[in-house]
């Protein structure tokens, strides 16, 4: 699944991806109760180090736009 069909996914769910950690490093999942199955959680999985990185690029992208 590409990232941004993943990501669009999970926002037509409800379901939050955000990043964590001092380093932007962590993705954090919010999801309402029964939103994420196995499946959905799988593609999160195998695809996180991309979502981190698409999801970075996106934040800097913000703050180059607000600077």
């Amino acid at each position: 699944m590409r990232i941004e069909a993943l990501i669009e996914t999970c926002a037509q769910l409800g379901i939050k991806l955000e990043l964590a950690g001092d380093n932007y490093d962590r993705l954090k999942v919010d999801a309402p109760k029964g939103a994420l199955t196995a499946e959905l959680r799988d593609d999160l999985t195998s695809n996180k180090p991309e979502l981190i990185a698409f999801l970075n690029a996106q934040r800097l992208a913000a703050q180059a736009r607000a600077a």
